[in-house]
């Protein structure tokens, strides 16, 4: 009796530990910018110093984390407004302090989705663990997500105005309205349509580049994910 019990534990450690190198280091490396989540320091200090998520109370992290997606897309949004019709009014380190907590947030949003659709699962099985993708949930917090990248961007774009060119005429000391701007951050996340701004530099171009590539990349995963949460629940029906 000991000795099935034995090697049943044996086989299933084999089949845990069998996951190959390569999804082995992914998974350790997204590791650490969700460990670096500004949400995980600020959960920290109003939990007193506590574990940041009790896996107990899982209820109370669903509500940090929805209260962060919330807090963060109000912020941007009231951010890109300021820029719009009060930058004048504005400090000049204004603009590039938030675009630099902007840049963070957008990391923390891509590093998020990539553990959470890639890797969650194959930790929780590893460990022996049921994990499942709350459909509903997920997808709402994608939307609002994909919506706040596109205002981080357009945020940038209005920052970096000088930087780009429409009709051949460089933008420097020229008002390009904010909604134009909002329109290439649109386009450059979608993937779709054109837009008659043009980054005249390498950075603006690269900038432009990086939404594509998070643009394009988001939606392969969230479609890949939600897929197969619905198929494998479906198979379980």
């Amino acid at each position: 009796m000991l000795a099935g019990e034995q090697s049943n534990m044996n086989e299933q450690r084999t089949a845990g530990d069998d996951r190959g190198f390569i999804l082995d280091l992914c998974a350790g490396v997204f590791r650490v910018p969700r460990a670096l989540s500004p949400l995980d320091v600020i959960v920290w200090f109003a939990r007193g110093g506590r574990p940041v998520w009790p896996s107990d109370i899982d209820h109370i992290r669903r509500r940090y984390v929805d209260a962060w997606v919330l807090a963060n897309l109000v912020l941007v949004v009231a951010l890109f407004v300021c820029s719009a019709y009060g930058r004048e009014a504005l400090p000049s380190w204004f603009g590039w302090a938030f675009g630099v907590y902007g840049g963070i947030r957008v990391f923390e949003i891509v590093a998020y989705y990539f553990d959470m659709l890639l890797f969650q699962k194959a930790r929780a099985q590893w460990r022996r663990k049921h994990h499942e993708i709350e459909f509903p949930r997920t997808l709402l917090l994608v939307l609002l997500n994909y919506a706040e990248i596109v205002l981080w961007f357009a945020f940038f774009y209005r920052t970096l105005d000088w930087r780009f060119e429409t009709g051949g005429v460089a933008l420097d000391g020229f008002y390009q309205s904010s909604e134009q701007f909002l329109n290439l951050s649109v386009v450059k996340m979608a993937g779709i349509g054109q837009t008659g701004i043009v980054p005249a530099d390498f950075w603006t171009r690269l900038l432009c580049s990086t939404e594509s590539a998070v643009g394009y990349g988001m939606l392969a995963l969230v479609i890949g994910g939600v897929v197969g949460s619905v198929w494998a629940q479906s198979q379980k029906k």
